[in-house]
């Protein structure tokens, strides 16, 4: 893991790490600038592409699917950080990714209005609350079949001008179908200088990169907000993991086991930390050894 360092200014702890991520290819790696609010512009890339990054691999396996169409639906910052339990599932240790989040832990350390502030920047996702609204914490109106569809997360400064220019978003806009393979890969990475964006007081509404735009299907403001480009994350090995994990859980959920996927996801669990018998000890007791080719795979790269 990347050394971490740790600033206190403000009234809380900073907590800048070499990459913002585990080495395991959550995020990409920035040269780092000499300036300051470079630097921090740069975290806050390489942080809000692994927010992208994240979503795409939480979706694989579909952990929330509240409408129950088999299509994996996007997480809040607190769930992709392993915070919290994830929406729909039991409050069991091995339904929240916190061994194993997503995403940078910090970054899933939010606030009530689901803000979290890392390396002097400030970070939410947005989820569809209907056509014309987004929320970033989780409520009874998030739309299941629309957050399928798009979602977005920002980043900006902690003081604007201060501590960085530059406010970034990561979006997502596409077809969803059931299954691990099928979801639409991230759309963009956007940057903007033109924003009063600052703090946790006054963040990003959710349709910000619409502009004037009042519903989830507008087209993004590229007269403000100008794309990154080269986004592309090479595979890590937790990004096979993580694909191990979707096809397994599909193939248990289209077998004559499927009440046995709580078993596989704590088996798994035990795998992650390296407690090899107890998850023998699951697969015996359920009966799971027709899918030894996923497990012993999963089995293999959690060594």
């Amino acid at each position: 893991m990347k050394s971490t360092i740790f600033f206190l200014t403000s009234g809380f702890v900073c907590l800048c790490l070499a990459a913002c991520e585990e080495k395991s290819g959550k995020a990409i790696e920035i040269e780092k600038p000499e300036d300051p609010i470079e630097k921090n512009e740069a975290y806050a890339l390489n942080s809000i592409r692994s927010i992208g990054k994240g979503q795409i691999d939480f979706r694989k396996t579909v952990t929330v699917d509240l409408n129950g169409n088999g299509c994996g639906e996007p997480g809040f910052l607190n769930e992709l950080g392993g915070t919290i339990s994830c929406r729909n599932l039991d409050q069991s240790t091995y339904d929240i990714y916190d061994e194993y989040p997503f995403i940078n832990r910090a970054l899933g350390e939010v606030s009530d209005k689901g803000i979290s502030q890392v390396c002097y920047y400030c970070f939410t996702v947005y989820l569809p609350k209907g056509e014309k609204t987004g929320s970033p914490v989780s409520c009874d109106e998030i739309d299941a079949s629309l957050s399928e569809l798009v979602w977005v997360a920002y980043a900006w400064p902690l003081e604007k001008e201060k501590t960085g220019n530059r406010a970034f978003a990561a979006i997502q806009r596409g077809k969803c179908t059931s299954g691990s393979e099928q979801h639409e890969p991230l759309e963009a990475i956007y940057s903007t200088s033109i924003h009063s964006f600052s703090g946790p007081s006054n963040p990003p509404p959710w349709n910000a990169i619409f502009g004037t735009g009042e519903t989830w299907k507008s087209a993004v403001d590229e007269a403000k907000w100008k794309r990154v480009d080269n986004i592309t994350i090479p595979r890590s090995k937790q990004d096979d993991k993580n694909d191990c994990k979707a096809s397994l859980l599909a193939a248990v959920e289209d077998s004559d086991r499927s009440y046995a996927a709580k078993d596989v996801q704590k088996a798994l669990a035990y795998f992650d930390q390296q407690r090899f018998a107890d998850a023998d000890a699951i697969i015996a007791n359920v009966g799971l050894q027709s899918f030894n080719k996923w497990l012993r795979a999963y089995r293999e790269m959690s060594k």
